[in-house]
């Protein structure tokens, strides 16, 4: 359960940088990246399974970490890919043992 102190801690504390001092936004851009050619698909494909949530322009955005995603674009990618929210954004705040 979280509690106020961890929530504090959590808003202090920066997102974290990828291995090699990427930003969060292009470390989640290269996994969705991965993520449609491990499934052998294009990014037109991908953009028309999302019904609209996406433009091409917009996905080569998120892809190559120049364009943020949205809440509801990241849980459609989740879904899409049967993949967790967690597992996507695990590079941002690394879980701590307490």
């Amino acid at each position: 359960m979280l509690t106020a102190k961890k929530i504090s801690e959590l808003r202090e504390k920066p997102a974290r940088e990828g291995k090699g001092g990427e930003r969060g936004d292009e470390v989640l851009g290269s996994k969705l990246r991965a993520l449609r050619q491990q499934h052998d698909l294009s990014q037109e494909e991908v953009v028309e399974a999302s019904g609209g949530l996406f433009v091409r322009s917009g996905l080569s955005h998120i892809e190559s970490g120049r364009q943020n995603v949205m809440a509801r674009q990241l849980v459609w990618f989740a879904r899409f890919y049967e993949i967790s929210v967690d597992s996507l954004c695990d590079h941002l705040y690394p879980v701590e043992s307490d």
